[in-house]
């Protein structure tokens, strides 16, 4: 596929997200948001992101089958499905509605530049990072880079992805792994995410009792239209 084809697809796909969006918005009165409560189920949500799948497919499931056995676990949270795991790179939401053509063509060439960054074809390597998160709205987890080398280009990555000329506060690296039912029932979200945390890092850590990694793929651009659903707009190694 051509370029130009790469990026007409791809815009097709981002003003299909914006059109989304902006129609939400305007059939709904309340703000809008991830989770129905009553359901337990994530709300359709449109936006655009730049993320790093998580690339063991068979980590996630044993983990979030591990997560799902928590009783105290399962009624605090609602969890994200191992498909959607993902690190962040930078959120890209502040560039919906503008010149979509212009857009996919600059996020086209963010992806081949982490092509030519990540050219060894290794997977990104993440470990917890010490500090815990206190978030009020989700069980997540702080990551940090196991290299420097990969950091380095990964905020490469992050500056060009929003471009140079604005100022941005850099990602603190995470992953999110569930959405609280009631941000007020501190007590509880607290013992419950301090228990996703545990299994999770237990999970990670390899026969030999030694610490493991979170092994990530290639930055991606994707939309999204629920927390639980990410597609990206390059088809892989555009």
């Amino acid at each position: 596929m051509s370029s130009d084809e790469l990026i007409s697809n791809a815009a097709a796909q981002l003003c299909a997200a914006v059109t989304r969006s902006r129609e939400a918005a305007r059939d709904s009165r309340q703000p809008m948001k991830k989770l129905d409560t009553a359901t337990k189920s994530f709300v359709p949500l449109d936006g655009v992101s730049c993320i790093m799948a998580v690339v063991r497919e068979t980590f996630a499931n044993e983990v979030f089958a591990a997560l799902k056995d928590e009783k105290q676990v399962d009624e605090a949270m609602v969890l994200l499905p191992p498909r959607s795991w993902h690190v962040t790179l930078t959120g890209l939401e502040h560039t919906m509605g503008d010149n979509e053509e212009q857009q996919a063509r600059h996020f086209l060439a963010v992806e081949r530049t982490a092509a030519i960054l990540f050219a060894d074809d290794n997977p990104i390597r993440f470990v917890p990072a010490e500090h815990v998160c206190s978030s009020p709205t989700a069980s997540l987890v702080l990551l940090n880079t196991l290299s420097e080398r990969d950091e380095e280009a990964l905020r490469h990555l992050e500056r060009t992805c929003l471009g140079a000329e604005k100022s941005f506060k850099p990602q603190e690296w995470h992953i999110t792994l569930g959405y609280f039912l009631d941000r007020h029932a501190v007590e509880g979200n607290r013992a419950a995410h301090a228990r996703v945390l545990e299994i999770f890092q237990s999970a990670l850590r390899s026969k030999t009792g030694e610490p493991g990694c979170l092994e990530c793929g290639l930055p991606r651009v994707c939309t999204y239209t629920s927390m639980a659903e990410f597609y990206p707009i390059f088809p892989r190694q555009a």
